[in-house]
């Protein structure tokens, strides 16, 4: 049986029981989030959803949960979100050669799949992995960009198509009664001990600075897991990588 939940008001210090659902939580973000999770009181459960099998236990992640499952399949992650109250979806497919057809059907189709499943098994919140790519590399963006600059994705990068694409769509099911809030991130290139996909950073991760991190284009990687964390527990974050969206 799922602990009571208890879902803190904003502004408020009051203790929460929360149950999360993470899907990709071995990807670049998700190893970063998952301890996060793990060390916060107020999480009590998490059940983490991926293709391939991982142990919890290995990382010492004794709160969570591993599920099978393919975002592609519906009822895999209705069943897997069963009692959550907040689906954090970084699941995405950013590299390898599997067509293109495949690659939608993973990340467009997966995603949407992930919010239909979390408003049907009753989530509170939805948190959805965008990128600052989604704004375009264009010459008249503004150094410091807002949450309220228009996305401009690139042409030539899919990547920042679909995740343009999938704020777009989100949002318009956002807005669908009794649907779950959403909150999006939106953060730059991650670095960190387990990035996933082309990244070859000069020197060690650990060697880029916290501050500047949309201006300069890199971010450390518990930078963008604590964005994760603070929409978990609904916490106010920098405008520059989170959006809120009810």
């Amino acid at each position: 049986m799922a602990p009571e939940t208890r879902i803190s008001p904003v502004g408020t210090n009051q203790p929460a029981v929360l149950t999360v659902a993470v899907t990709g939580p071995t990807g670049t973000l998700g190893f970063g989030l998952m301890p996060l999770l793990q060390a916060d009181d107020r999480v009590a459960r998490v059940t983490g959803v991926a293709r391939r099998p991982f142990d919890p236990a290995v990382y010492g992640w004794t709160k969570a949960e591993y599920r099978r499952g393919d975002v592609r399949d519906p009822e895999v992650l209705r069943d897997a979100f069963r009692h959550a109250d907040v689906v954090v979806h970084l699941a995405f497919q950013v590299t390898g050669d599997a067509p293109g057809e495949t690659i939608r059907s993973v990340n467009v189709d997966g995603t949407l799949n992930a919010f239909d499943a979390a408003a049907a098994a009753g989530a509170r919140r939805f948190v959805f992995a965008s990128s600052v790519a989604a704004y375009g590399f264009h010459r008249d963006n503004p150094a410091g960009m807002t949450e309220d600059w228009p996305v401009r994705p690139a042409r030539r990068l899919f990547y920042a198509r679909e995740k343009a694409r999938l704020e777009h769509l989100l949002q318009a099911r956002a807005n669908r009664p009794g649907a779950p809030d959403l909150y999006l991130l939106r953060p730059s290139i991650v670095l960190g001990p387990h990035v996933i996909g082309a990244k070859s950073p000069v020197g060690r991760p650990d060697s880029v600075p916290d501050t500047g991190a949309a201006t300069a284009g890199a971010a450390r990687a518990r930078s963008g897991r604590g964005a994760g964390a603070a929409a978990v527990r609904r916490r106010r974050w920098s405008a520059r990588c989170l959006q809120h969206r009810r």
